[in-house]
């Protein structure tokens, strides 16, 4: 595979990790803005949006130690 054929794929990877991101930052700000009531439900979906938040992240790291 090409340097450049390689940079657009990671390109295209960290695009869509950021979209991915930046829906489950919403999904844990409303979670946080006190929309959910029960308090247990909103301690699970805090943590799986905290989850998937840290798992994005170590993608965007391992793309970038690539280069």
């Amino acid at each position: 595979m090409s340097y450049k054929l390689e940079i657009q794929k990671s390109a295209d990877e960290l695009v869509q990790i950021y979209t991915e991101l930046e829906e489950a930052n919403k999904k844990l700000k409303m979670l946080l803005s006190g929309e959910e009531q029960d308090e247990a439900k909103l301690l699970l979906q805090t943590r799986e949006a905290s989850r998937k938040i840290a798992e994005l992240t170590a993608k965007i790291v391992t793309i970038l130690d690539k280069r």
